[in-house]
Order: C-alpha cells, then sequence, then structure tokens
C-alpha cells in the first residue's frame, strides 16, 4: 500500500510542454493508448471518494492493471493507491459477483516522462484534451511547476470521470462516457 500524491494541468499546447520538459532534462519513457472501466456498487464508491479502475495498456509489451484509490486527502493532492498487474476479465468477473457494475469507461493517449523521483505524464482525452500529471512528494511537485512555469494555483485534483461529468453539463454533450471508439468490457 503507497501514497500517490499527483496533480493534474490542463494543456494549451503540448508542444510547448513537451520542450520544457526536455529542457528540464526530463526523459520519455513511454507511450501508449489505455483503455479504463471504473466500477462501482449502488455508488458506494464514488460517495465515499473511492475508486474501482481496470486498465489495460496497449503497447509493445502490453499490461493489464487492476487500481484501488482511496479518499482523497491533502486538498486532494494524495491518496492510498494499490496496484497491480492481473487478468483484468478474471477480476472483473469476481467483483461482478459481489454487487460491483461498471460505471464509467474512458480511454486516453499516454506519454510518461521522467527525472529522479519525479514522474509526469500527457494525457490526451476525447473531448478534454491534453492534460498533464506531475507525481512525487508535494516539495517536488511544487518546484516541477515552478520550473515549467505553471502556478499551483491552477492546479487540479478532479479525477477525469468529474472533469468529463462537468465537461457535459457545461457543453451539454450527450455522450455517456469518455472514449474515442465505443469498447465493451470484453474489448478491455
Amino acid at each position: 500500500m503507497t501514497k500517490e500524491t499527483e496533480v493534474k494541468f490542463k494543456v494549451e499546447k503540448k508542444d510547448v510542454i513537451t520542450s520544457k520538459l526536455r529542457k528540464s532534462n526530463f526523459g520519455r519513457e513511454d507511450m501508449y493508448h489505455e483503455r479504463n472501466i471504473i466500477f462501482d456498487k449502488d455508488g458506494e464508491m464514488k460517495e465515499t471518494d473511492r475508486l474501482i479502475r481496470f486498465r489495460k495498456i496497449k503497447n509493445s509489451l502490453s499490461k493489464e492493471i487492476f487500481t484501488y484509490k482511496g479518499p482523497r486527502e491533502n486538498n486532494g493532492k494524495t491518496r492510498e493507491e494499490i496496484e497491480f498487474e492481473t487478468d483484468v476479465k478474471k477480476l472483473m468477473s469476481i467483483f461482478k459477483k459481489l454487487g460491483y457494475s461498471p460505471e464509467f469507461k474512458y480511454e486516453k493517449r499516454r506519454e510518461v516522462w521522467r527525472k529522479g523521483n519525479v514522474k509526469i505524464v500527457i494525457d490526451e482525452l476525447p473531448f478534454l484534451k491534453t492534460f498533464m500529471e506531475i507525481e512525487g512528494a508535494e516539495k517536488d511537485i511544487e518546484r516541477t511547476a515552478r520550473k515549467l512555469e505553471l502556478s499551483m494555483d491552477r492546479a487540479i485534483t478532479d479525477t477525469y470521470m468529474e472533469l468529463f461529468e462537468r465537461y457535459r453539463k457545461e457543453n451539454d454533450v450527450d455522450e455517456d462516457f469518455l472514449v474515442w471508439d465505443s469498447f465493451t468490457i470484453e474489448d478491455l
């Protein structure tokens, strides 16, 4: 069990951010496509600010990952996180037998950058466009944000599901999921 501390920033120009990352000696480790399904049971996970996620990463190494995230702490920046590789279809079938069901699907293209103990991901999502997450110790997150000329006042701690719910309401979008192409559990 670990604690994860991260913040998001909306990215207007991806090429500007990637240029700043290179100038700051961050190295790009990976690029891939992800499909994610969030499970809940009668809204109890959402009500208690917890998350159960099944993820499939599609790249040359393709991985399937289960994640549990606990309630947000530290102004929403920190959460308990338990994450491991697994056969997601088998584990999803167990959760279904326990009364959980798929509540939200989303996909994204992700780039992973790293320097020391700081991990940066750049996510491109349908509708929402591009975001960057900075993960690490809080002081390292703040130092990295300053170096990239990002104000912590503009940091976002909402999940992509929360951001999409707000986007749907503000833009009268009829889509239920944050996907480019519809996919089912079987496709995950």
